[in-house]
């Protein structure tokens, strides 16, 4: 739907699909407007970035100053917003978002566009996952996810848990067989 570039001097580009490449819309999102060639960004240009991970309908960014940008459709949490830039009335083309800084999330290397949730690793080697937490998509128990109900951070949208905002999870990665 959309294609994302990161060019030598840290600008973004995009082409595809406006209202997921980043681009603002002349009609409010009602139709699939397209971008037919490469052309920066204009809400980030005059930011640098590191890294970006795009995914079918959402990008990530990161920013020289470590911060995470995200665009594109917004459902199920997964750039980390409960509001939106533009509802259309047509059911395909709602919750787009135009690029946006996600918060609380400082000193980042490291983001993951998934389908419908969002991963960062910061430069303590914390990672934090946001968006869809079913089919275990975040890595969470279901015993963690009720106590994440209980505590006001996940919500139920659509029937599909989601985790509202970006949450530190903890992991322990180690091979097959190996100790830790």
């Amino acid at each position: 739907m959309h294609t994302i570039a990161l060019d030598s001097d840290g600008h973004i580009w995009g082409t595809g699909v406006r209202a997921y490449a980043g681009f603002p819309s002349s009609n409010n999102y009602k139709t699939f407007e397209e971008e037919r060639e490469f052309k920066m960004l204009p809400d980030i240009k005059k930011y640098r970035f590191l890294h970006i991970s795009v995914a079918e309908f959402h990008t990530l960014a990161i920013r020289t100053t470590r911060e995470i940008y995200g665009w594109g459709k917004s459902e199920y949490g997964k750039l980390a917003k409960d509001t939106f830039v533009s509802v259309s009335d047509n059911d395909q083309l709602k919750n787009i978002i135009l690029p946006k800084k996600i918060e609380k999330l400082s000193d980042m290397m490291y983001v993951a566009a998934g389908a419908n949730h969002s991963y960062g690793l910061n430069r303590n080697r914390e990672a934090f996952g946001w968006g869809c937490a079913i089919a275990g998509r975040l890595g969470i128990s279901k015993e963690d996810m009720k106590l994440l109900l209980s505590m006001n951070l996940m919500k139920n949208e659509d029937n599909v848990l989601v985790l509202k905002q970006p949450q530190e999870l903890k992991f322990s990665f180690r091979k097959e067989g190996m100790a830790h």
